[in-house]
């Protein structure tokens, strides 16, 4: 491979050396690709066809075809097959007497380019490089290594759901400097894959704003009181697992008792939580961050993350999404500058939901405007008053935390009105 080929030195090449030699490699590979369709007695523009023509597998002509008509050459070695795969085209194509020369060509292109991959560690390392050039390739590469993830996890733990769900609503207490949130954990098709498997869930909330905060109910009970009813019952499956809380330094662990969840019966469950007298703005002479947070505690097929706030809390501001890795030093503070080298660049992001919880809907989950509108009720909150984000992430990653925050300036004065 003397004109594609990545030299060992004591450095190693370049990310932009890297993607050169992609390119250059892609391009050749489409050239030649290109090169035997057009000399076929009639190029077929069909996977169905080019697969009968040759012999092939369909799976095989749909990425050839799909790769070929890409403009742009890294494109092209992100989407075509393997250099097997690329060989049995060329076997085939010999028997249809094409030109020796674009037979010679192919098969330089394709050595080429399974030297590449070789010298770059394998197709997912050429995946992960390609992925930071091409949105497409990323979120491709990134679904398929955090489904991988989630398979591994849910039989490891024992546990798995279809939708986890983590909604924060936040509203004014009316005293211009506090808000309350509640804080609505969900898990759609909860299954145990594993007798004895333990299920938890948890609510934080880290950091100053803990001072003077208080933990509750709907109904204003202590979330760890013997009679706290933090279960949203009406909107669970029937019966209702028994659920034990334990406040535990600054969070709050829920337990789910007994073995009446299995493989083969999934349940959905929700919890609330009110933390009251959070500070809106920032006292003090620093900028520090407001917002909420989603941990992924069971492994999840889906994850959907809303925070609502009331259209008074930070009307100028729009929330960022910051991705951390929990698995060493636990749960984030958002405030804690020092866990910044644990953030996950994954390519995910917020959605603006518009005003009004009519518009909040979930497809998987048939009763959740419904429930939304059932808590601001009990909490005498209007419903209209809110405007929603989201976050949706299809196979989070297992020991991850979502957050969604809010730069507020220091003084109060500028985030309310």
């Amino acid at each position: 491979m003397k004109n594609a080929s990545i030299s060992p030195d004591s450095h190693g090449p370049t990310t932009s050396e890297v993607e050169l030699l992609i390119s250059k490699v892609g391009n050749r590979l489409s050239n030649a690709v290109c090169g035997i369709l057009d000399s076929l007695p009639e190029r077929p523009k069909r996977i169905g066809e080019l697969a009968k023509l040759l012999g092939l597998r369909r799976d095989v002509t749909s990425r050839v075809l799909n790769a070929t008509q890409m403009q742009d050459p890294i494109a092209v070695s992100a989407a075509m097959p393997g250099p097997e795969a690329l060989q049995m085209l060329i076997r085939a194509a010999r028997q249809q007497n094409i030109d020796q020369k674009r037979i010679e060509a192919a098969e330089n292109a394709v050595r080429e380019f399974a030297d590449l991959l070789r010298d770059l560690g394998g197709r997912s390392e050429l995946d992960a490089i390609i992925s930071k050039s091409l949105p497409e390739t990323r979120q491709r590469f990134e679904l398929s290594h955090k489904q991988a993830v989630f398979k591994g996890m849910s039989h490891l733990k024992g546990i798995s759901t279809d939708v986890a769900i983590t909604t924060v609503l936040a509203y004014p207490t009316g005293d211009g400097t506090h808000w309350d949130s509640l804080s609505i954990v969900g898990s759609v098709g909860l299954r145990r894959l594993r007798p004895g498997a333990p299920i938890h869930f948890s609510s934080a909330v880290l950091g100053p704003e803990r001072k003077g905060m208080v933990d509750s109910t709907l109904d204003g009970l202590p979330v760890d009181a013997e009679q706290a009813s933090f279960l949203l019952t009406k909107f669970c499956t029937q019966p209702v697992p028994s659920l034990t809380a334990q406040i535990t330094d600054d969070i709050v662990r829920y337990t789910v008792d007994g073995d009446c969840i299995g493989p083969r019966s999934c349940v959905t469950l929700y919890l609330a939580q009110l933390n009251r007298k959070l500070t809106i703005g920032n006292p003090g002479n620093t900028p520090r961050r407001k917002g909420a947070s989603a941990e992924v505690e069971v492994p999840a097929r889906e994850l959907v993350f809303d925070l609502l706030i009331h259209r008074t809390l930070w009307p100028s501001l729009s929330p960022e999404l910051i991705i951390y890795d929990t698995t060493i030093h636990g749960a984030v503070d958002m405030n804690d500058r020092s866990r910044d080298i644990d953030t996950l660049d994954l390519a995910e992001s917020i959605q603006p939901l518009g005003v009004g919880l009519g518009q909040m809907r979930i497809a998987e989950v048939a009763n959740y405007s419904d429930m939304l509108r059932y808590v601001c009720k009990e909490l005498d909150w209007d419903d209209a008053a809110f405007r929603g984000y989201r976050c949706r992430v299809r196979y989070p990653p297992y020991g991850s935390q979502f957050a969604m925050v809010f730069d507020v300036p220091h003084t109060i004065h500028s985030v309310i009105h």
